[in-house]
């Protein structure tokens, strides 16, 4: 699987570091940062990380871990023509008690999106093909990370034609009373489809059937196991205010090869 990261230069920052970011290294791919060889630069600029003073950045053979507490962002070359921004999480390690999260900030008109109490592990996919900012030829973005009480080992970040796995609910808003059609295509064709919903903030289940939490899709007739489909009645989410971001998604993708996780937040607002 492809390795991918992010970007910045923010004079509010105290350090910048210098990483190992590629660009173009395959057709699919617009840059991706692989975490190897990061070490501090002596000034800001483009691909080069600036950190908040609290945070730390370690590479190892796991990948590189961030955290514990802080800020971090990069200026990041962005186009519409490689829409997807995504990033692996290979382990988290809790830090003390308090306000646990994570968050991305891409800058770019479609919002801040984040995980708080719990950050799971697995492949994060975020859609950006309706942002305004988006532009056809490579331009320079702002991207920033938010982390909190964490110490997050990540495999790459990158931004990307396609991901390995997409999910779409559609792109009109969910009005109560109707049926949802979750689609979910696979790079792989894939033995088994399940979904889990979460409400990103705190992360309980929903239960979009009631008391089931796990779910299973159904693959598209003629597409190779490569599409799939679920379909469940829209009602309400008890507790979730249903905005964009609020609910995020988990497709579990079982191949031949390996059983992951891919996290998408909803796109669209549930009304």
């Amino acid at each position: 699987m492809n390795k991918f990261f992010t970007t910045l230069a923010a004079a509010a920052f105290c350090a910048a570091l210098s990483a190992e970011i590629v660009k173009n290294p395959d057709p699919n791919t617009l840059w991706i940062e692989n975490g190897k060889n990061i070490k501090f630069a002596e000034k800001h600029g483009d691909l080069r990380w600036g950190t908040g003073n609290t945070l730390k950045i370690t590479s190892s053979e796991q990948g590189f871990t961030i955290g514990p507490a802080g800020k971090l962002g990069i200026y990041i070359p962005v186009s519409s023509q490689y829409p997807w921004f995504c990033f692996k999480v290979n382990s988290v390690e809790r830090v003390g008690n308090t306000y646990h999260g994570l968050a991305t900030n891409l800058a770019l008109d479609i919002g801040i999106f984040s995980v708080v109490s719990r950050i799971p592990k697995g492949v994060y996919c975020i859609p950006m093909a309706g942002a305004k900012k988006l532009k056809e030829k490579p331009s320079w973005n702002y991207m920033r990370l938010d982390i909190h009480s964490a110490n997050i080992t990540f495999d790459y970040i990158g931004m990307f034609k396609e991901p390995p796995c997409a999910l779409s609910l559609g792109d009109s808003p969910i009005k109560k009373g109707s049926e949802v059609t979750v689609s979910i295509k696979t790079k792989e064709p894939a033995e088994m489809v399940q979904l889990k919903f979460y409400k990103a903030y705190t992360m309980p289940a929903i239960n979009v059937i009631p008391n089931v939490k796990r779910y299973l899709a159904k693959p598209v007739d003629g597409k190779e196991n490569k599409e799939w489909t679920f379909k469940f009645p829209y009602n309400g989410f008890k507790g979730v205010d249903g905005k964009v971001g609020s609910v995020l998604i988990e497709a579990v993708v079982e191949t031949k090869d390996e059983v992951q996780s891919y996290f998408f937040f909803n796109r669209v607002a549930f009304e």
